[in-house]
């Protein structure tokens, strides 16, 4: 009896670390920073349930800059909320970018805030982009250095700090995080994370 008890105990134990790891958020998705900010340190793991859509939601019908497809950083006066990351833009509920999307590679929920980061692989290696939501709406896509394979022309990320100063110009504001500088362009709703002389994403925000 005592090691019938001790096999289901085993087994009880193997089905809940199974199904908390599905949703545990790894090493390099980063928490969001004050209210949506780019996150830079991990939350307090805990079980997170997504659930995905009954049925599969339409997409609008709109004229974006893609960026699997078009030289962003090479237009002018583009507007964020008109760049979209494989069909995805800035203002789409949560529900439409899981019809789309599917289901991340990576979810993170703020513990007390309405705010939920989803990370996607999209056949690469590591995650190449985070969606940013707030109360469900999309307000900020971080695209990291890993989606360089799928960028085009000047849109890429492996500029250097005076790279991005003949670039952009002069940042509006700066911030310093405890792993990144963050240059921020409010006028053209980007933000440049770069550390080390590096650049290492950039932030679309409406």
């Amino acid at each position: 009896m005592k090691k019938l008890l001790v096999i289901i105990t085993v087994i009880f134990l193997v089905g809940c670390t199974g199904e908390i790891l599905e949703y545990r958020t790894p090493e390099k998705l980063p928490k969001p920073v004050e209210h949506i900010g780019p996150a830079v340190e991990k939350q307090p793991e805990a079980p997170y349930e997504l659930s995905l859509p009954k049925e599969r939601i339409p997409l609008p019908q709109r004229k974006t800059l893609e960026l699997t497809e078009d030289d962003l950083f090479a237009q002018e006066g583009w507007d964020p909320r008109e760049v979209s990351v494989f069909n995805i833009t800035l203002g789409d509920s949560l529900d439409l970018v899981l019809s789309t999307l599917g289901k991340p590679d990576e979810t993170l929920k703020h513990p007390t805030l309405d705010i939920i980061n989803l990370g996607y692989r999209v056949g690469l290696p590591n995650v190449g982009f985070v969606l940013h939501f707030s109360h469900k709406t999309l307000d900020r896509i971080t695209i990291k250095d890993d989606f360089n394979p799928y960028l085009h022309g000047k849109t890429v990320i492996n500029y250097t700090k005076k790279d991005i100063y003949n670039l952009f110009g002069i940042p509006e504001e700066q911030k310093d995080l405890p792993a990144f500088r963050v240059f921020k362009y409010p006028a053209k709703g980007l933000e440049i994370l770069h550390t080390r002389n590096q650049m290492r994403a950039f932030v679309l925000t409406g």
